[in-house]
């Protein structure tokens, strides 16, 4: 019997009077070598206490799957510190030889956030990878590992189109023996020790009611509770198809297409004319890692989303607000509080991490950085892009899901059930 099927997973569930319990738990699982799942549903608290928890180690790598989230906690995505392809590949056809060898054999810690947008035979290649680079044949070549996400929410993006072998992505995973896309049928999954859930969101606080709804959906879709939506999904209908929301609410669709689509015709209807922002494009930079796009076209009475939390706290990532005057390098906004301010442009940053041979230790670098204005155009959003956002009023295009888990994604996003319209009833 080898040493992953040893291990028997223990859970344990946390509330926000016990956060502080929670994480020293965590910290001590870690420092025996463990790999942690941290979980819980949306707005619980995860990202904040993977932060504090990050704060505690040295030699760590922050890792997710994508550039916005990468960026979001400071750290680099996956196929760019593991150099991998992204096509799929079989583990033991993973190139061991790459740049950051040197940095894995050192590793104390690897954190994966929004862990439920990888793969499983991606989580399969990174455990062969660093078994193979740290010489040990423990999951992850004996390293603590911290997944932080939740398995309700973004699946895996798996794509449809045929390959050279005639297989789709998914018949591909088929073919190689995985049960479902999801990463908790990768095969490493089942070294996870310990399952640290955080309880309740302090998106929510006001809506109690709202939040058990989300909760049952939540349940379902992790298979806690096996029971039908209909009499969830029908309460939510019942309220919220064809609701007239107010003035200042962000449409959220499947479709970058849609999206673009909304936008254009909300900027087409403001009088006056455009203005152009370009973004500063320095070193090695892909647009991935930010949501503010290279160029900017704005009117003055255009509603805009804000991209990044404002240094001075007057604003926050998913704020929305209206544009009011437009200098050449800022732009002046009315905030949905009535208050008018000026945003210059801010920094995004591309982080890899170095050896720092002065420091003996690990460190993130910027390798390169992109300076734009914190907006979007804000009347619609893909619901991708709203991941990690609380947004006050939400107009939900339930049109073309793939998935139920977008679904809750789009629905966790308001703090209230009166905050949001549906186009047409969820099924």
């Amino acid at each position: 019997m080898n040493q992953i099927q040893m291990w028997q997973t223990q859970f344990l569930t946390v509330d926000r009077s016990q956060n502080e319990l929670g994480r020293e738990a965590i910290i001590q699982f870690l420092r025996s070598g463990h790999s942690v799942f941290l979980t819980g549903g949306a707005g619980s608290g995860k990202t904040h206490m993977l932060k504090q928890i990050v704060s505690q180690f040295q030699q760590t790598a922050i890792l997710a799957p994508t550039g916005i989230a990468a960026s979001n906690v400071g750290g680099q995505t996956i196929h760019s510190f593991f150099s991998l392809p992204p096509h799929l590949q079989k583990p033991s056809e993973v190139n061991a030889k790459i740049k950051n060898a040197f940095l894995i054999k050192r590793l104390q810690l690897l954190v994966i956030d929004e862990i439920s947008m990888v793969n499983p035979l991606l989580l399969d290649c990174i455990d062969n990878l660093m078994q193979r680079i740290r010489g040990c044949g423990l999951p992850f070549g004996g390293c603590a590992v911290l997944f932080c996400g939740d398995i309700a929410q973004l699946p895996p993006v798996i794509q449809d189109k045929k390959t050279g072998d005639g297989l789709s992505q998914k018949e591909v995973l088929v073919k190689m023996g995985y049960s479902s896309t999801l990463v908790t049928d990768s095969k490493v999954w089942a070294s996870v020790k310990y399952v640290v859930e955080l309880q309740g969101s302090w998106r929510q606080d006001g809506d109690p009611h709202f939040f058990n709804l989300l909760s049952d959906i939540r349940n379902h879709l992790l298979d806690k509770k096996k029971d039908s939506l209909r009499s969830t999904f029908s309460e939510i209908n019942s309220q919220c198809v064809g609701r007239n929301l107010p003035p200042k609410f962000t449409t959220l669709a499947s479709t970058n297409n849609r999206v673009r689509e909304i936008n254009g015709i909300e900027l087409d209807k403001m009088q006056g004319e455009e203005c152009y922002y370009d973004a500063t494009v320095v070193g090695e930079w892909r647009d991935e890692f930010s949501r503010a796009p290279r160029q900017l076209i704005l009117k003055e009475g255009v509603q805009v989303i804000c991209v990044a939390n404002d240094p001075l706290k007057q604003f926050m990532n998913g704020s929305i607000a209206e544009v009011v005057e437009l200098e050449p390098k800022a732009v002046w906004v009315k905030l949905e509080d009535k208050q008018v301010i000026k945003v210059q442009p801010q920094r995004w940053d591309n982080w890899q991490y170095k050896w720092d041979e002065e420091s003996g230790r690990m460190s993130v670098q910027s390798v390169g950085h992109f300076i734009q204005l914190p907006f979007q155009v804000g009347y619609a959003l893909t619901i991708h892009s709203s991941q990690g956002l609380t947004l006050n009023r939400v107009n939900f295009m339930t049109e073309r899901l793939f998935d139920q888990r977008l679904a809750y994604v789009a629905l966790s996003r308001c703090p209230s059930l009166q905050s949001l319209s549906l186009s047409q009833s969820l099924h």
